[in-house]
């Protein structure tokens, strides 16, 4: 496979997706579409059916989009690291490097799957390779065995021999989930295995790279007082998380990948996510969790530094929002 496998002729369409791909309209009874010789590109997932179209899996004005626009013919964004070749049939799952990313917008699809009454449950998924430990322990409660799955390396282009694609699972980055996939999740990962479900954390970014809060002793002696754990997640196991936010009834963290997990807590969360101000208005994705997963939830802009090692936490606005959500 070459570089001129992934071209798309200018006059196709996208293959029956032009009103899927932006919202989750599709009913889970519509059939999967099924593609021969399908391209599949592990950056952002996006897939070419020859002589078909093309199926986009993310916002046109994204970076690193698939197609190039202002030319005759467009072409690929970016040129693979790898190609490879998958001989034996299978449905379209992805994955991403990213904890928030790859537990929401990729392995929660398997819901659709599960769902709809034309997909063939008995083909293997195929996943991005599975290079970092949450990604094998969140396979692990699926039930996503080795024997399921067909692994393929990131950057990489892919020929599929036979690919079928949920339609429900394809859409847009980011975007809301129905409440149904909430209780599947709190079925799969925590079961009946909740505590007494009234801790209070803050989820501290301490240890992370970007978005640490400059005045986090200030934040911890706000929070402590109204009951909350100083918690930096890094130092827990998988396991150990999904334990841990079963049993809350508030979480207050930054925008950070560590929010993702309040899907695994008790419908009625009290969630407040602390964003610094020159965060872009459209990442609204743990509010969209929250509000599906039947949370309460509330931002707090906080100073800039999005892409900043650090940045200020608006104390006075931090205590109205838990006023607000009565956490005393």
């Amino acid at each position: 496979m070459t570089v001129a496998d992934l071209r798309v002729s200018a006059t196709t369409r996208p293959i029956g997706l032009n009103r899927i791909y932006h919202r989750s309209a599709a009913p889970l009874s519509q059939r999967p579409i099924e593609i021969e010789n399908a391209r599949v590109l592990t950056l952002g997932w996006h897939v070419i059916a020859p002589g078909r179209g093309i199926l986009v899996n993310s916002e046109v004005a994204h970076k690193k989009w698939l197609v190039q626009k202002g030319r005759a013919e467009p072409t690929v964004a970016y040129y693979p690291r790898s190609w490879c070749s998958v001989e034996r049939p299978c449905i379209l799952l992805g994955g991403y490097s990213n904890y928030y990313h790859h537990l929401v917008d990729y392995m929660f699809n398997l819901y659709y799957v599960e769902r709809s009454p034309h997909a063939n449950k008995s083909l293997p998924f195929l996943v991005l390779e599975m290079q970092h430990p949450f990604q094998k322990d969140i396979a692990r409660y699926l039930e996503l065995t080795p024997d399921r799955l067909i692994e393929v390396k990131p950057l990489s282009a892919v020929r599929c021999r036979a690919l079928s694609v949920i339609p429900r699972s394809f859409r847009k980055f980011g975007s809301a989930l129905e409440p149904g996939v909430f209780d599947w999740i709190r079925e799969r990962f925590v079961g009946g295995r909740a505590g007494h479900r009234g801790r209070r954390i803050y989820i501290s970014r301490r240890l992370a790279a970007q978005r640490r809060a400059s005045n986090e002793a200030e934040v911890v002696a706000l929070l402590s007082g109204r009951g909350f754990e100083d918690v930096a997640l890094e130092e827990l196991s998988f396991e150990a998380q999904v334990g841990l936010f079963a049993e809350c009834e508030a979480v207050v963290g930054a925008h950070g990948a560590g929010l993702s997990n309040v899907v695994f807590s008790p419908p009625g969360c009290k969630v407040v996510e602390i964003a610094p101000e020159d965060c872009e208005p459209g990442r609204r994705f743990f509010e969209n969790i929250s509000t599906g997963a039947g949370h309460h939830f509330v931002r707090v802009a906080g100073g800039i530094g999005f892409r900043k090692e650090q940045f200020e936490v608006n104390l006075p606005a931090l205590a109205t929002a838990l006023n607000d959500l009565e956490i005393r």
